[in-house]
């Protein structure tokens, strides 16, 4: 059973959710500005009555791409569709390829990026050239605003439960219940997976290309669920420091997501994603066409001497050794 306030009855106990006032001296008789690039009014309000909010719109100085033929799901990513590791292993070949040329931020949830970062080849390649941040870990960091390239790998989107429970505490008392003074339905709660809602990605070049995304039913919990996901992978892209720059730097959203920023570029991963002769190339200035010269220097795109004799007869060189 669930309750309506962030209280939450089922199998094993009970789970409450709650609001707090920050604790803030000294502020009751001064005036207060908060500065967040992400902050919501709605939000915002529980907290802080009467809060008067200017936006200040600034374009970040950026080549961004986006693929928009992968969800980026951490399901995706670790599990595989297309065959096993099929897409984490092209988006490893994106990672490579930007930092054969460029020093490389890339973000992703905490599981997806431990797993990149036991790569094997991924851990040969210098940390001043590739580094790794988590989307828990990033908020407020300034370390990475000289990197010419930031990644972001999927998105992070918890259960909608989670959201809804938080969602349920901020607006508890703006529900008309039990004699509440407020005006509001209660939060709705989803027990299936969120429907799909066509959204717009903004294009440079005007217009916008749609695509669906996940959207929950109930506006309050949309508000508090696009804190967690759109607006963290936003925060990635901006630890390069976007507003103040020489010369644009570039950004790779590796999933459906639509962002408020501009995008140049709409790709598919097969678009961007190296091919497995290229990865060699990269790596050694030679692409070897003997199958076991094949397996031996790139173990990880070629398990076996086998797998490298396949992929070299499928390439046009069926009498190589």
């Amino acid at each position: 059973m669930t309750g309506l306030y962030g209280l939450r009855r089922g199998m094993g106990g009970i789970s409450m959710t709650w609001r707090r006032k920050p604790k803030l001296k000294g502020t009751d008789a001064v005036p207060l500005l908060l500065i967040d690039a992400d902050l919501e009014p709605e939000l915002v309000e529980p907290f802080f009555l009467g809060l008067e909010h200017v936006t200040v719109s600034a374009e970040r100085a950026a080549y961004v791409f986006q693929v928009v033929d992968k969800t980026g799901s951490k399901t995706q990513l670790l599990r595989g569709d297309n065959g096993p590791g099929r897409v984490f292993d092209d988006v490893v070949g994106v990672i490579e390829a930007e930092a054969y040329q460029r020093t490389v931020l890339v973000a992703g949830t905490k599981a997806v990026i431990d797993k990149m970062k036991s790569h094997p080849w991924l851990q040969t390649i210098p940390r001043e050239r590739l580094e790794f941040v988590h989307f828990g870990a990033l908020r407020g960091i300034d370390r990475w605003k000289d990197r010419d390239s930031v990644v972001v790998v999927g998105r992070e989107q918890p259960p909608s439960q989670a959201i809804e429970d938080m969602a349920a505490a901020l607006f508890w008392d703006q529900i008309a219940i039990y004699g509440g003074r407020g005006g509001e339905e209660p939060i709705e709660r989803v027990t299936e997976q969120l429907p799909l809602v066509e959204r717009g990605i903004r294009i440079r070049s005007g217009g916008a290309v749609p695509v669906d995304v996940p959207v929950h039913p109930d506006r309050r919990v949309q508000l508090v669920m696009e804190q967690v996901r759109e607006r963290q992978s936003a925060q990635a892209i901006d630890r390069l420091r976007l507003i103040y720059v020489e010369k644009p730097k570039r950004a790779i959203i590796l999933g459906k997501l639509v962002l408020d920023l501009t995008v140049d570029e709409v790709v598919t991963i097969d678009q961007i994603a190296p091919s497995k002769g290229e990865r060699v190339a990269m790596r050694h200035g030679v692409l070897p066409l003997a199958k076991t010269d094949l397996h031996r220097i790139a173990p990880d795109l070629f398990q076996t001497v086998d797998s490298a004799k396949r992929w070299i007869t499928g390439h046009g060189a069926a009498n190589s050794v």
